[in-house]
């Protein structure tokens, strides 16, 4: 009885072997590089494999099988006849188009944009560098329906609000969430939130911005609760996922790439001055008065007293003060990368300068960056990568804001008379231990006379109380990504994002509101750590059928 199951066991074999037979093969690359990952289908049934990291590929198919379906993201899809061939080498034609319909999601995770069952908005790296701001948050306004983007203040290095289809709390802020290469990353300001001697109402920026445009390949706008679900509650306002660049697939030699942009910035708008009337109160001039309502200036005549307390027969006008006070800002931006790949790995490296300096004189931001990602195939079914991002920003002579005595708009020249001309303000400072202030005074612009108590000289405070700020900040993350069966993948990723900022204020002795001068100094420091353990599951059901699934843990 044993030897017969044997036989029938061995002739089942046989036959079953004689029903169908091995096909392999090497799918490539226009420029002949094999290509990994590519999904090979046998036409009309469920029976399929991919490519390995070399391109290569084996499948057993029927007998009688007549077609293979070559398909892969970035390609065009590829039927090839059998013919009874059992070697069937296969060079796939780029097909860049396929690329938009690929988007990066929640944990790093890329699907199709016909599987998606949620908005999703994309904007590539190309869009983000044709005309480059200081700040990338910025670029995206104009790109992406339902984003609304606003700069807070237009100063040097300001910081820019982001929100996604609207506010969602009145308690809360509306900040989307930003996921940097499946790592989130802190967008934080901490602008006026401790006190106002400390920032001065100064718009200190947020840490956004410390993104570098030539380092980004794509961002992708998450939108809705469904979208960012995989984010836990802080994801409520959305979710920008944002993917750097890595080394070019393909390519055999090491590319160098050089992008430098300068720019210039003017102020668009200043009010509209009156310039018939001189300060004073109830139509009777008083030069020590900041404001008011004084005479028609062409009415005064003979010798009368000027704001310098110098006599003179009759008062001018400077209706060109805002004008002559603000500067040209210029952004000088260089950026260096050098990037390479072959079939067991890539890399890239790069670093960008920017040099900024604001429209309001002595306001200045400078940033350095340094970025470097890089990946590598350890065997067929183990790959791993690692991503760091080191950026270094300071900044000098930001301009106070609210309701401050040193604050260059509201307080200074919407208070500077029209009989004030502000470039005689420009080179006269100070005295020992003091300064000029505008107006009121019984004695020459180096004494310092000062308005009552109310107004400083704009040049004094952009010269001397100075706001200035450091931060170092390093983010970035490792991952390993094992496939444990063809159609199971196990990914193991640790990211973190930390900085530290310093912080100093200065008001010089003699400041109005402020006669003895202070100082103070803010140390800020910020930390996140995330680990992620995702089980992805791909797996054809049937021709019209494919399952997928993942299961994970994350700790942050």
């Amino acid at each position: 009885m044993k030897k017969t199951l044997l036989a029938f066991l061995l002739l089942y074999s046989w036959v079953a072997q004689a029903q169908s037979r091995l096909v392999s093969g090497k799918v490539t690359s226009p420029e002949n590089e094999g290509v990994p990952g590519v999904n090979v289908l046998l036409k009309g049934a469920s029976t399929g494999t991919v490519t390995k990291a070399d391109g290569t590929y084996q499948i057993t198919v029927p007998a009688n099988a007549k077609t293979l379906v070559f398909s892969f993201i970035g390609y065009k899809t590829a039927d090839m006849e059998l013919d009874g061939r059992s070697t069937v080498d296969v060079k796939l034609a780029a097909d860049p188009t396929n690329l938009d319909e690929v988007v990066v999601t929640a944990n790093a995770i890329v699907r199709e944009k016909k599987e998606l069952g949620y908005a999703v908005s994309t904007v590539g790296g190309a869009e983000l560098v044709k005309a480059r701001d200081p700040n990338v948050l910025n670029s995206l306004a104009g790109r992406v329906a339902g984003v609304r983007i606003s700069q807070q203040s237009g100063s040097v290095g300001g910081s820019t609000r982001v929100m996604i289809r609207g506010a969602n709390s009145l308690s809360s802020a509306s900040e989307p969430l930003f996921v940097v290469d499946g790592v989130p990353i802190s967008n934080s300001s901490f602008s006026g939130s401790e006190t106002d001697i400390v920032t001065g109402g100064v718009d200190v920026g947020n840490r956004a911005s410390d993104l570098n445009p030539d380092d980004i390949e794509s961002m992708n706008v998450l939108k809705g609760a469904a979208a960012s679900a995989l984010y836990g509650s802080r994801a409520r306002n959305g979710v920008i996922v944002i993917t750097t660049k890595r080394g070019k697939v393909g390519a055999k030699k090491m590319n160098i790439t050089v992008n430098s942009s300068y720019r210039t910035d003017n102020v668009l708008r200043v009010p509209d001055l009156q310039t018939e009337y001189a300060q004073g109160n109830q139509g009777v001039y008083n030069p020590r008065l900041g404001n008011g309502w004084g005479p028609a200036v062409s009415s005064i005549t003979g010798p009368v007293l000027d704001y310098k307390g110098e006599t003179v027969q009759k008062l001018t006008v400077s209706p060109q003060n805002w004008r002559n006070f603000f500067v040209t800002g210029r952004t000088l931006i260089n950026s260096l990368s050098i990037d390479g790949a072959n079939e067991q790995g890539d890399y890239r490296i790069g670093f960008t300068n920017l040099q900024q300096t604001g429209t309001v004189p002595g306001s200045e931001l400078g940033r350095n960056t340094f970025a470097i990602n890089a990946g590598r195939k350890i065997t067929d079914k183990l790959t791993s990568r690692v991503w760091l991002n080191y950026v270094r920003t300071t900044s000098d002579g930001r301009p106070q804001q609210g309701s401050n005595t040193t604050n260059i708009i509201s307080t200074i020249l919407a208070g500077t008379p029209i009989t004030v001309d502000i470039n005689e303000l420009r080179d006269n400072l100070f005295a020992p231990a003091t300064q000029a202030v505008p107006a009121g005074w019984t004695g020459d612009l180096a004494r310092a006379i000062d308005l009552d108590g109310i107004q400083n000289n704009p040049y004094f405070v952009t010269t001397f109380n100075r706001f200035s700020n450091s931060v170092d900040r390093l983010y970035g993350g490792t991952s390993l990504s094992y496939d444990v069966l063809p159609w199971f993948n196990l990914t193991g990723r640790v990211g973190t994002d930390f900085f530290s900022e310093n912080r100093r204020s200065v008001t010089r002795r003699g400041t109005r509101g402020r006669l003895n001068g202070q100082f103070d100094t803010n140390e800020i420091y910020e930390r996140e750590l995330q680990t992620d353990l995702i089980g992805s599951v791909t797996r054809r059901i049937s021709d019209d059928w494919t399952f997928k699934g993942i299961i994970g843990h994350q700790f942050n």
